[in-house]
């Protein structure tokens, strides 16, 4: 299985190169060595000093792979090999011996990584070198996914599978009172507990915003078929603005409604996306800030053929009155708030998800996440190879 990253791991050497897991596997290989192969003197320590330095290298390729992608090792990543390296540059006790590790890039042409390891026994070293080959990866089929938490009270209920990045300390990172998940052939799992197998860590990018050449459009009912961005801030009193976005071919139409953040006493918001050849690949992709549709408000938002993309880059605080039917959510930064009856039909990526009350989220009838959010790069383990 290949893991996703958190890049805002704490400190590398203390953490991660004393742990129990690798004291044992280290232990557990010079034992290997020593009982099982009978050898005395130079050639024992030369085969101890190998096995502290894969030891060495595989716990070093873990920690990156859960804790960094191909993108933070590059200018305007948030972390250079330079500094990982600076961290590692020191010998690391373990059993008889020691081992250090360093990491490169193999060329200046890919992003693959090298990791050498070198292993030390009473003055004699081998080293060991383990490849980290890129990868990457789609949204898989849960409802919900959340970096930090999933939380629920009241009357909340979540069909279909979640996951989060439960290694970030929590306890019970997904706590929702009712969670019917769903089996690899579609149909419910009864077993709850069951729904809690899709944790990983996992660090999405943040979404790319269009910079539309126009922006001075009231926000009023009508049809859009082309790109368009909204001056107005908010709905107010018995506003009721109803926008179809008729996606017609594979162009994608982007709707920039993030300067509007807010309904007030009455007002409505209505979007809905209207596809009329579901076998053309065209989308509606939907951008926000931030956006609170509490009080007497109305707000939906309606797909057509799995067609609608919304974006947020800040907190979504959703009333009762707030409606997303067959819509996919994509706020990786960002935090979700249901409360009261909200009704989600979809699939989510943010970084917390609050539901209160009685609001519900399903993915029934929605299994296909669209191309428009963006694949997570990844290392995956490659092979030992030369130094």
């Amino acid at each position: 299985m290949i893991v996703l990253k958190n890049e805002r791991g704490v400190a590398l050497p203390v953490v991660l190169l004393t742990v129990t897991v690798l004291i044992i596997v280290g232990m557990s290989l010079l034992s290997i060595s020593a009982n099982g192969l009978k050898r005395e003197g130079y050639q024992e320590k030369k085969m101890q000093a190998y096995y502290l330095a894969k030891s060495g290298a595989n716990a070093v390729a873990g920690y990156i792979k859960n804790h960094y992608n191909y993108t933070t090792f590059n200018p305007g990543g948030k972390v250079s090999l330079v500094d990982l390296n600076a961290q590692l540059n020191q010998d690391v006790p373990l059993g008889a011996g020691s081992f250090k590790v360093q990491v490169s890039k193999v060329n200046s042409t890919t992003e693959t990584l090298k990791v050498v390891s070198t292993g030390k026994v009473n003055g004699v070293q081998e080293k060991a070198t383990l490849l980290l080959n890129t990868t990457s990866f789609k949204f898989g089929k849960e409802t919900i996914f959340a970096s930090e938490a999933i939380e629920g009270n009241g009357n909340t209920s979540i069909k279909g599978n979640v996951a989060t990045n439960s290694s970030l300390g929590s306890s019970d990172p997904i706590s929702v009172p009712d969670i019917s998940c769903f089996r690899s052939d579609g149909t419910i799992e009864p077993d709850k507990t069951k729904c809690k197998e899709y944790n990983a860590n996992r660090h999405y990018p943040d979404a790319v915003y269009p910079s539309l050449a126009s922006c001075d459009n009231n926000l009023i009912s009508e049809t859009i078929t082309a790109d368009k961005c909204y001056k107005d801030t908010s709905l107010n009193n018995s506003d009721a603005v109803t926008l179809t976005i008729s996606v017609s071919g594979n162009q994608d139409i982007q709707v920039d409604l993030t300067k509007f953040n807010a309904l007030k006493g009455q007002a409505s918001l209505t979007i809905n996306v209207v596809k009329a050849d579901p076998t053309k690949t065209g989308k509606a992709l939907i951008y926000f800030n931030t956006l609170d549709t509490n009080g007497g408000t109305n707000f939906s938002v309606t797909g057509d053929a799995n067609s609608a993309v919304v974006f947020f880059k800040g907190k979504l605080d959703a009333g009762g009155h707030t409606v997303f039917s067959k819509v996919s959510v994509y706020a990786p930064n960002s935090e979700i708030l249901f409360k009261g009856g909200v009704d989600f039909n979809g699939v989510i990526i943010a970084k917390k998800v609050s539901l209160v009350g009685h609001s519900s989220a399903d993915s029934l009838n929605f299994f296909a996440f669209t191309e428009s959010i963006p694949q997570v790069p990844a290392y995956e383990t490659g092979s030992w190879g030369s130094q």
